[in-house]
């Protein structure tokens, strides 16, 4: 680890660990980065990190390493693995009256997951070129449904209480951020496509009901593009918002038409629907189309689109297909002038790709810099759960909590991504029971 990478490190764990601010300190770095002391202002006291030797982090990615340790979290609930152990003859952390010293390196661990620093060395890639989950430590070491740098946070703050008992620290706020990647507008965009669509739900599907509701819709459709099923999904889901009092983001495409993007135009009734969802407080984002993957033209081609339609240039979004490259998307981001992005997360299982649930500003490992924009983890799409992982509601609703619950644990955010069109054809009992109830309504909670 850099200089740098360690002061960001500490500083994103004592953001988590002490939110009032209250406890001020000093960090001084050994030449060796191999030793970190924090000494705090107007005490004797000290918290001392040691860390690992580069060679260690290799060791951890090719499975060259020894047995994964594993400790209890801060409130004794589950335990969780320490990616990097300085001195294997120490426990995790020994103390007196003055002194913490943490031998469980949660310095080089934390970093390991908020820099994704394994996505560098990553040579296999799946179809749509996105670092794949089967290879992640994470996976290796069945801990991604585990906020590990979070949990870091909180045993950093439970040692902190100790050298100072009669400080208040504080705790930060749970928050539930619900996204709405708008991928199309329109189930019937053509005639072709609509006879497609109706002979797929009699002659796969073999249900008449499902035929006759669908060509009730096609007419509607027919009739106004804006009640198109799609369409009125975005509405569906504002007025569920609204209804709950819940922080919903539209996410928005300007994308040109290709085998991944649908290439919907915002016309006036979807610049009509833009406005009245800023009208009624939702938040407006951007929502990259597939081919902006690397290649930032294009992506600043598409930002200026959305710009023109919104009046503004400062917003947040997704890359679509959550086509994340830890070389270019934040730096393209970044660079963009935009205010944070939400694509980290995978696309094959649900949880905490970063090891974390609390926005942070991500770490460019080759400019050895914190980037200008805040990243804010997505720790579950209903697709991972439905399609991806081809879970049963049941099991949906199992995963929503659990995690749900961990987030509210770690005083994190919980980033949820629904489409606007998994809401019908077959998405109607998933919508109903892990979207409104259980995360909406709260009746499994």
């Amino acid at each position: 680890m850099t200089k740098k990478s360690i002061l960001y490190t500490i500083e994103q764990l004592f953001k988590i660990a002490n939110p009032n601010g209250r406890v001020i300190y000093d960090i001084n770095i050994k030449k060796d980065f191999r030793e970190v002391v924090i000494c705090f202002r107007e005490t004797d006291k000290r918290i001392k990190f040691n860390l690992v030797e580069k060679n260690a982090w290799y060791d951890l990615v090719n499975g060259n390493s020894r047995e994964m340790h594993w400790i209890n979290n801060a409130r004794g609930t589950y335990k969780i693995p320490v990616l990097f152990w300085a001195d294997e003859d120490l426990p995790f952390v020994t103390l007196n009256d003055y002194d913490v010293i943490f031998n469980g390196d949660i310095i080089s661990s934390s970093f390991f997951m908020l820099s994704r620093w394994e996505e560098k060395l990553a040579t296999q890639k799946d179809e749509h070129g996105r670092f794949r989950y089967i290879e992640s430590i994470a996976c290796k070491y069945n801990f991604i449904t585990i906020p590990i740098v979070d949990e870091y946070a909180l045993l950093l703050r439970k040692y902190l209480q100790i050298l100072f008992p009669d400080v208040d620290l504080g705790k930060n706020i749970f928050h539930i951020k619900l996204s709405h990647d708008i991928d199309n507008i329109r189930r019937f965009e053509t005639v072709k496509k609509a006879i497609r669509t109706l002979g797929g739900d009699l002659i796969k599907g073999r249900s008449f009901s499902l035929f006759n509701r669908s060509l009730k819709e096609w007419i509607q459709s027919f009739k106004s593009q804006e009640k198109d099923p799609y369409f009125l999904g975005i509405c569906e889901l504002a007025s569920l918002s609204q209804q709950y009092n819940m922080d919903s983001a539209f996410y928005f495409k300007t994308a040109d038409k290709s085998d991944y993007d649908t290439g919907y135009v915002i016309e006036e009734h979807v610049k009509r629907c833009i406005s009245y969802l800023q009208e009624q407080g939702f938040e407006i984002g951007f929502h990259p189309g597939y081919y902006t993957f690397q290649n930032y033209d294009k992506f600043i081609e598409e930002k200026e689109r959305l710009d023109k339609v919104l009046g503004f240039t400062n917003y947040g979004g997704r890359q679509h297909y959550l086509r994340f490259d830890v070389n270019t998307t934040w730096r393209f981001w970044e660079q963009a002038g935009l205010k944070y992005d939400s694509t980290v997360g995978y696309a094959e299982h649900e949880g905490f790709r970063c090891g974390t649930c609390h926005p942070f500003r991500p770490f460019d490992i080759d400019e050895d810099r914190e980037l200008d924009v805040i990243e804010i983890p997505l720790i579950v799409m209903e697709g991972t759960l439905h399609s991806y992982r081809n879970l049963t509601i049941e099991e949906g609703i199992n995963c929503v909590l659990e995690l749900m619950n961990k987030c509210e644990e770690v005083e994190g955010v919980f980033t949820l991504l629904w489409h606007n069109t998994s809401i019908y054809r077959g998405w109607e009992d998933w919508f109903e029971e892990v979207y409104v109830n259980t995360i909406l309504n709260g009746e499994s909670i």
